[in-house]
């Protein structure tokens, strides 16, 4: 240590470490620190080593049996009595390849795969069983704690069944043969089940209820990686409550989507139909005033021939054909033209004439009007 003047101090700090092998436990040190011309102080140092642990409430577990397809939960508790954090992870079941088994693909499980046990913390977790055959299973959940080499063990097995029946006396019959219009034939057989399980038959090509069930099931979003998790039904259940209440919704759902999108067809026909109107009154309006244009023209020049031999003093509200000043107003439907020409002639004294109104006149005009 570097001298220390008077009046000052120095901050000492001091480090207890224990290789991870060792077992845990209180270890103590005397600590002498001489003065140089002066005392020796004792120092008394104490250190309390504790490895990270926790208490499992069971350290096997025994499933029963099961049937395939079905999943069996057991609730146990982990226990940190320990005076320090607990880490601790599970170690997920991998494949040969060393990747996470898939979810279907798994027969023992725990939930959750993780956590932190403060000091007198407690925490449940969840083993699970899901049988893929009719075999005896076997296995261990491991645990493995932070700064402990040794990791905790839960020992589990059990067995898994499927249902089957047996068609007595036998699984094939040879009927006929038979005579048309005859009443037929028939055999009697019988089904013996020799599972500890109580089974509900019924004709997957007949019954009315199944092909209603199947196609529910058919219409359900609810699988992930082609499963669903559902309560166990016993005989004489219907359908998963959860699963109609879906599927009636979605179809709902469907029903409203295709009525909104027939409306927005139906709209879009009838804007078709109106713009097919519209272009078709165009085009009737520009074939009609251009024939009443023509008409017109013709009608001037035979009128200029006529009014050639005419004395115009017999006609003394005549407007002479060099003050004559006509408007054409031209323009789509629904755009305002018949409005305005309406108002100017009201305005000017003047008379309106439709294309209707000219195409008639050019056909039975007066010769000299």
């Amino acid at each position: 240590m570097k001298p220390l003047p008077p009046g000052k101090s120095t901050v000492l700090s001091v480090t207890a470490t224990r290789p991870k092998e060792e077992s845990e436990g209180v270890a103590e040190l005397q600590w002498d620190i001489p003065v140089r011309g002066g005392p020796i102080y004792k120092v008394q140092l104490k250190a309390d080593f504790v490895l990270p642990d926790i208490v499992l409430s069971h350290d096997s577990i025994d499933f029963g049996r099961m049937l395939v397809g079905q999943k069996r939960r057991v609730t146990m508790e982990l226990r940190n009595n320990k005076m320090v954090p607990v880490e601790w992870t599970y170690q997920e079941p991998r494949d040969r390849y060393g990747r996470p088994q898939a979810d279907h693909d798994v027969i023992f499980n725990l939930v959750p795969a993780s956590g932190v046990l403060m000091p007198g913390e407690r925490r449940h977790v969840v083993a699970s069983f899901s049988p893929r055959a009719a075999q005896q299973y076997t296995g261990t959940l491991q645990l493995k704690l932070r700064d402990n080499q040794q990791r905790k063990q839960i020992h589990v097995n059990g067995r898994g069944d499927v249902l089957r029946l047996d068609v007595r006396p036998g699984a094939s019959f040879e009927l006929g043969p038979i005579m048309p219009d005859s009443d037929g034939a028939s055999q009697e057989f019988s089904l013996y089940n020799p599972t500890d399980y109580a089974i509900e038959v019924y004709s997957v090509e007949f019954d009315a209820k199944y092909l209603e069930e199947e196609h529910i099931l058919a219409e359900y979003d609810g699988f992930t990686a082609g499963f669903a998790e559902m309560p166990v039904r016993f005989v004489g259940d219907g359908t998963w409550k959860k699963v109609t209440t879906a599927v009636a919704q979605q179809r709902r759902q469907r029903a409203a989507e295709d009525a909104a999108a027939r409306a927005l067809e139906d709209e879009a026909q009838a804007v078709d139909s109106d713009i097919a109107a519209e272009d078709a009154q165009m085009k009737c309006e520009s074939d009609g005033g251009a024939a009443a244009v023509e008409a017109m023209s013709t009608v001037q020049g035979d009128e200029e021939d006529l009014l050639e031999g005419m004395d115009e003093s017999q006609y003394p509200y005549r407007v002479p054909t060099k003050d004559r000043l006509n408007a054409l107003f031209v323009g789509p439907p629904k755009s305002g033209v018949s409005s305005l020409a309406r108002r100017l002639a009201r305005a000017d004294n003047r008379h309106v004439l439709g294309v209707d109104d000219a195409l008639e006149w050019v056909l039975t005009w007066p010769r000299y009007l």
